[in-house]
């Protein structure tokens, strides 16, 4: 299947999140999911094309879903940017973590009222 540049784009943020969390060689990804080492590195630079069968064994082997978050408008596509840069900065440190969750519940709080 042919993916959109917003759908590899999205897919190969995803996968450099995914390597550095679990902070695995191309050659360990590559061991697991029976893909050679340098496809391993192509596909997450986000040079692909379709949802090969390579590109999925990788996603399996990071416990990704390669469907998972394909955005379908445009603000779909904003609020996934928006979802992905949380994510980064809520997995680099568990004190920001907190500070960020305190401050998303006053947010919500002042909108409510």
């Amino acid at each position: 299947m042919k993916l959109s540049r917003a759908e590899i784009d999205d897919l190969r943020q995803r996968l450099h999140f995914a390597l550095k969390k679990q902070r695995l060689t191309a050659a360990e990804i590559g061991r697991l999911a029976g893909v050679h080492p340098s496809q391993v590195g192509r596909i997450c630079r986000g040079e692909f094309r379709t949802m090969s069968h390579n590109v999925v064994e990788i996603c399996r082997v990071l416990g990704l879903d390669p469907q998972a978050a394909r955005p379908a408008t445009k603000r779909d596509a904003a609020w996934a940017q928006v979802e992905r840069n949380l994510r980064e900065l809520w997995e680099e440190s568990p004190d920001r973590a907190r500070r960020m969750t305190r401050l998303m519940e006053a947010m919500t709080k002042l909108a409510l009222e």
